[in-house]
C-alpha cells in the first residue's frame, strides 16, 4: 500500500453536492482517505458553558470546522472510570447537545471509552432517533468485556438498533483479543495509536504493524486510527491502511485549526 495515496479533493464541493442531495456515504469507500475530528480537547470548555453551550466561542469555533468541507465526521470520546481511571469525559447531556446541533450537518463517531457500555447507549437512543441513526457511529472497546460473546452481543445490539458500529482496541491490549469473529460484527474497526484517555500523545509505533495486520485480515473493514496525528505522522498511518484518521490536539491546539486540516491535506501529498 505505499506509493501515492488516494485522498478526496475538492472536498468543500463534494460535501456541498452530498449535502444538497442528502444521501452522504456514513462509511468511506475503498480509495478514500478521511479526516475526523475529535473534540477531547474542546470537552472542558465546552462542559464550563452548558447553560449558553450554541452562544459560545469554542462551539462558534468547532462550527467553523464543520462548515468548512474539511472534515468527515466528530468524533466524541466518552469517558468513564474504571475503564479511564481518575477521569470522565463528556456527560450524556453534552453529547446530547453537540449531537442535535450537528445532525444533519456532519457525521457523528460517539466512542465509548466506558465499561460495559449498554447503558450509555439505551440513553443515546433517547435523543438520536432511529432515522438518525445511520450517520451516527458507536464505538465500543474490546477491553470493556471480559469475554469475546459479551462483545459480541453488544456490537450486535447496536447495530440492530440502527447504528453504524465499531469495534476499538487500545494500543496496550494483546493483539489476539480483536479476533475474527469481533471484527465481522463491526463495520469499522478504531486501532488507537497512544493509550487512550488522554489527548496530546506522542504516535507510538507499534500501531503501525497492528494496522497493516488488520488491514490485510479485513480489506473490507474501514481501518480508523486515533492518536498523536499530526503533519509527519498521518501519511505513515495511511500507507499502513488506515480509511479515517482522527485527529485532535493538531487541529484544536491550532490558533487557526482550519489552515491546520489543509496542511494536513497536504501532507498526503508530499510523500
Amino acid at each position: 500500500m505505499f506509493g501515492s495515496v488516494p485522498c478526496k479533493h475538492n472536498s468543500k464541493v463534494e460535501l456541498s453536492r452530498e449535502r444538497r442531495k442528502g444521501t452522504r456515504k456514513v462509511l468511506p469507500s475503498n480509495g478514500e482517505v478521511q479526516i475526523s475530528l475529535s473534540l477531547l480537547e474542546y470537552e472542558r470548555q465546552l462542559r464550563e458553558e452548558p447553560a449558553e453551550l450554541r452562544q459560545s466561542e469554542i462551539f462558534s469555533k468547532i462550527g467553523e470546522i464543520v462548515n468548512s468541507g474539511e472534515i468527515y465526521s466528530l468524533h466524541i470520546d466518552v469517558m468513564r472510570p474504571p475503564l479511564i481511571p481518575n477521569r470522565s469525559a463528556f456527560p450524556i447531556q453534552l453529547v446530547r447537545e453537540i449531537c442535535e446541533s450537528f445532525h444533519g450537518r456532519i457525521l457523528l463517531e460517539i466512542h465509548l471509552m466506558v465499561t460495559r457500555p449498554d447503558h450509555l447507549v439505551r440513553q443515546i437512543d433517547e435523543f438520536i432517533k432511529p432515522e438518525r441513526r445511520t450517520r451516527t457511529s458507536v464505538i465500543i472497546q474490546r477491553e470493556a468485556y471480559d469475554s469475546e460473546k459479551d462483545a459480541i452481543e453488544t456490537l450486535r445490539k447496536i447495530k440492530g438498533s440502527g447504528y453504524q458500529v465499531g469495534i476499538g482496541l487500545n494500543l496496550p491490549t494483546p493483539f489476539e483479543s480483536l479476533s475474527d469473529e469481533i471484527v465481522q460484527n463491526a463495520d469499522l474497526v478504531l486501532i488507537m495509536s497512544v493509550p487512550m484517555g488522554r489527548g496530546g500523545q506522542k504516535y507510538d509505533a507499534v500501531a503501525h504493524e497492528r494496522i497493516k495486520e488488520i488491514s490485510k485480515r479485513f480489506p473490507d473493514k474501514p481501518i480508523k486510527v486515533d492518536g498523536g496525528i499530526n503533519e509527519e505522522t498521518i501519511q505513515p498511518v495511511v500507507e499502513a491502511g488506515a480509511k479515517i484518521i482522527v485527529v485532535g490536539s493538531f487541529i484544536s491546539m491550532s490558533k487557526r485549526p482550519v489552515v491546520a486540516l489543509r496542511k494536513l491535506r497536504r501532507a498526503l501529498h508530499r510523500f
